[in-house]
């Protein structure tokens, strides 16, 4: 922590850079709290990388505080943070606020049935967000149905990661009758990972028959 904060202060001088690059750094949530001055009040910083840093559930709320008053990020990577699933309700607040992101990356993390409905009521709002990777996290069957309830409505994503997520592990009908939806009833989506979700034949026939109505995937 003590180097990250002294790391901020160049970096709150370089009043040029837009692309900041901290993968891998073991900063935690005190390490993230140091440079928080930081990233709010850069002016010119877009795109921002915190994977693999040990955030946890403290850096959860440090960097959605930040993403809440933040007015230029466009990009932000936290995958592989050990975030929990409660931690989907921090999540889901900061993106009914933030109006300028576009691209999140909340992979390899723990989020699961709380953060499945709160992201997607947040997602149902939300109109900014392009690109969001969720997978290789703990959507399954209720929190997975409720998730995609939500990005049924949302009229703004065009990229979607559920990859690894194993939300029909239960033989539970609602994740893939929810993903059907999405598939029919959503205009605005052009690509949809859901690979490596324990789909069986039957749920194939049924994506199938949401794809024949579909003319945009």
């Amino acid at each position: 922590p003590v180097g990250v904060g002294a790391l901020s202060v160049p970096l709150m001088l370089d009043s040029a850079m837009t692309n900041l690059d901290l993968e891998g750094n073991a900063i935690g949530s005190d390490g993230l709290a140091n440079i928080m001055e930081m990233l709010l009040d850069h002016c010119s910083l877009t795109h921002l990388s915190l994977k693999d840093n040990n955030l946890g559930s403290p850096g959860a709320s440090v960097i959605c505080q930040v993403l809440e008053e933040n007015k230029m990020l466009v990009s932000v990577n936290l995958s592989a943070n050990g975030f929990m699933d409660n931690d989907g309700v921090v999540i889901a607040n900061m993106l009914k606020v933030n109006k300028t992101l576009k691209i999140l990356n909340l992979s390899q993390n723990k989020l699961g049935h709380v953060a499945g409905k709160c992201l997607g009521d947040a997602l149902s709002q939300n109109e900014t967000l392009d690109t969001l990777d969720l997978s290789w996290n703990q959507f399954r069957e209720g929190g997975a149905a409720t998730l995609l309830e939500g990005i049924k409505e949302n009229i703004g994503l065009k990229k979607l990661t559920l990859s690894f997520n194993a939300f029909n592990r239960g033989r539970c009908k609602k994740p893939v009758d929810a993903l059907g939806s999405v598939i029919s009833g959503n205009s605005s989506l052009r690509y949809i990972d859901v690979s490596s979700n324990r789909l069986c034949d039957i749920d194939f026939l049924k994506v199938a028959k949401s794809l024949k109505v579909n003319d945009i995937l």
